[in-house]
């Protein structure tokens, strides 16, 4: 009866063993995970002060009115030369886009060969 018991005993310890193992191997995976996300996190942010900063630097009121001033002058530069036609063969093509206005027609597939709903994507 004692050798059962002691077998049984061993055997026991050896499944808390095991268990205690595969927790132990659990929390430290979940720890390193926590981690990578925390780098993430911090990296994130990291970009998220560079970008603030970079958006502060590009729209500082000297700047922009700079930019505005370079623009408008520019725009008053290409205005000021007005464009006179004296005949009708000097009008320029008008552009044909390339997208056309309308759009085509779209093929509707019949409903007995449309293919049945409840598929992967839904």
């Amino acid at each position: 009866m004692f050798r059962i018991s002691g077998i049984m005993m061993i055997l026991f310890a050896f499944v808390l063993g095991g268990i205690l193992f595969w927790t132990s191997q659990s929390v430290q995976r979940s720890e390193e995970k926590l981690l990578n996300i925390k780098t993430d996190i911090a990296a994130e942010r990291d970009t998220e002060r560079v970008f603030s900063t970079e958006w502060s630097y590009l729209n500082r009121p000297e700047r922009l009115e700079k930019l505005a001033d370079e623009i408008l002058t520019k725009n008053e530069d290409t205005e000021s030369a007005p464009v006179i036609i004296d005949e009708v063969n000097d009008i320029p093509e008008p552009i044909i886009p390339a997208i056309p206005q309308i759009k085509p027609a779209r093929y509707v597939v019949p409903t007995e060969l449309a293919p049945a709903s409840g598929g992967v994507n839904e």
